[in-house]
């Protein structure tokens, strides 16, 4: 199954201008998406700017869907097999069958990333509500770079939280860089501290070796208060490329707001 794009600007196209733009799609899906051409049976919407009704983040398109896309709008899609497409309007997207290879994949994958749309539609459905319980601004509609508390493996010194990193130094992130500040970081034993000065303008720091990635938590003391950030590391077999397995893991782990971020910066490599 995949995703067929047609103009829209006089109306749904003939079945013939449909066959005719067929080979055109296929190509501009191979530019679009990364790795291998795969087919995905469903699509979540992941961004629509400028923001919409009609194309709420986490909606999903099944087989049978069609979205019409206004001229001066673009929305972008995530589909289960990982592939990411922005499409500007006007244009008609419709969900249908064809004959596009799965490229090996197995059932188990499949059935996996279909759980992970599920759940990552689910989370951007209440995303700007998710946002806000963790004290963050990790917004996937703005265009701006993506740096600070955009980035996925910045964690937040805001609000207690889970916190998903990779085998690299821990990194921090603050909602605001106006002001130097100082921070103390206490590891899993007592012996295990620092305290860190945090330089005006930037908006995030690295932690010493002395707190590994894979370490259980850490607590962090910013501004009077003090945060316990519960660390996961990804694992090995986890490829970062593969965005499916990337969100599926955050959003197992409970790395809501990450997750989120993962997915604005989806967006931000579309575009």
């Amino acid at each position: 199954m995949a995703l067929f794009l047609f103009p829209s600007k006089d109306g749904p196209a003939k079945p013939g201008a449909v066959l005719m733009l067929v080979g055109a799609l296929v190509m501009a899906s191979a530019m679009l998406f990364s790795g291998p051409a795969r087919a995905a049976s469903q699509y979540v919407v992941i961004s629509a700017e400028p923001a919409s009704d009609e194309f709420p983040a986490g909606k999903v398109l099944a087989v049978g869907d069609a979205i019409l896309v206004p001229e001066h709008a673009t929305v972008t899609l995530l589909g289960e097999d990982g592939s990411v497409v922005a499409i500007p309007g006007p244009a008609k997207v419709a969900v249908t069958e064809d004959a596009l290879e799965t490229s090996g994949e197995t059932e188990d994958t499949a059935e996996k990333n279909r759980s992970t749309l599920s759940k990552l539609a689910s989370l951007l459905s209440g995303g700007e509500k998710a946002s806000q319980s963790l004290g963050v601004s990790r917004g996937f509609n703005a265009k701006k770079q993506v740096k600070g508390l955009d980035d996925p493996w910045v964690l937040s010194i805001h609000e207690s939280a889970l916190g998903c990193v990779r085998d690299q130094p821990i990194r921090l992130g603050r909602a605001s860089s106006t002001d130097a500040i100082s921070i103390k970081v206490e590891g899993e034993d007592e012996q295990t501290t620092a305290t860190l000065d945090w330089p005006a303008g930037e908006s995030t720091i690295d932690l010493p070796a002395t707190f590994p990635a894979a370490s259980d938590e850490i607590f962090v003391k910013a501004a009077g208060k003090r945060v316990l950030i519960d660390l996961k590391l990804m694992p090995e077999d986890i490829n970062e490329d593969d965005p499916m397995a990337v969100l599926g893991w955050m959003v197992e782990e409970g790395c809501n707001g990450q997750a989120l971020a993962f997915t604005r910066l989806l967006v931000h490599q579309a575009q």
